[in-house]
């Protein structure tokens, strides 16, 4: 991976879509990351491991090769201490977030601690991500 390139970090829907070759968005996330540095904002860490050893099998990975695959992809990882997250509490219930919201509100979180870019292919996250001022992205499938 490059050591001079953009550092970015992406939510569970852009890690999923440059592992997952049949993801709509596969082409667009190896498009925008290969050259970057890469890295999951912080509860996508999480999210990842989860989705990854829940798949249907053929797909569905062992938590041991989940985790080698978000080493390997993402070794760039960002993280919020446990003195961000217990401030963002209030932030959140202040700001209205509820249900899964709160989950991208970590994540976004994680980015904008970091000051580093966000790479979503989530529409539904898009509104928790801007209400918290993360800087991110959100791509768009590119046709096969």
């Amino acid at each position: 991976m490059p050591t001079s390139a953009e550092h970015a970090l992406v939510d569970t829907s852009a890690a999923l879509a440059l592992v997952q070759r049949e993801n709509p968005f596969h082409l667009a996330a190896r498009a925008r990351l290969l050259a970057c540095r890469r890295g999951l904002s912080g509860h996508a860490a999480v999210e990842l491991l989860s989705v990854l050893t829940r798949l249907r099998p053929p797909q569905r990975l062992s938590p041991v090769a989940a985790l080698r695959l978000e080493e390997t992809n993402f070794p760039e990882s960002r993280f919020l201490s446990a003195a961000d997250t217990k401030g963002l509490l209030r932030e959140f219930a202040e700001a209205g977030l509820a249900g899964g919201a709160l989950y991208d509100g970590l994540v976004g979180a994680a980015a904008r601690k970091h000051k580093l870019p966000l790479v979503t292919c989530d529409r539904r996250a898009e509104p928790t991500y801007r209400l918290l001022g993360a800087d991110y992205e959100l791509l768009s499938p590119i046709s096969r």
